[in-house]
C-alpha cells in the first residue's frame, strides 16, 4: 500500500456536495461563537450556554450534515471493498 491508499481514507479529502459544505460552514460559525460563550461565560451559565449551542447546531442542520457524511463514507467503504 502506498500513500495514495492512506489519502483515499481521509474523510476531509472526499468530494462532498456543495449543500454539505454550506451546512458545515454554518455549523462551524455556530460552534466557534458558541464555544467562546461557553469558555468565557460564568461557570453557572455553562450548561445553559452549552445546551443553547446544541440546539442552535441542531436547528442549523447538524443531523442533515451527519447523514450526508455517513452516506459518503458508506459509499467509499463499499467501493473499497470491491
Amino acid at each position: 500500500r502506498g500513500l495514495g491508499d492512506v489519502y483515499k481514507r481521509q474523510v476531509w479529502a472526499y468530494t462532498k456536495p456543495s449543500e454539505f459544505d454550506e451546512i458545515a460552514h454554518k455549523l462551524d460559525e455556530v460552534a466557534w461563537s458558541s464555544l467562546v460563550s461557553c469558555v468565557i461565560g460564568s461557570e453557572a451559565d455553562f450548561d445553559a450556554n452549552y445546551d443553547a449551542m446544541l440546539k442552535e447546531l441542531e436547528d442549523t442542520g447538524m443531523a442533515d450534515a451527519e447523514e450526508m457524511l455517513t452516506d459518503i463514507i458508506k459509499e467509499r467503504v463499499a467501493l473499497s471493498e470491491e
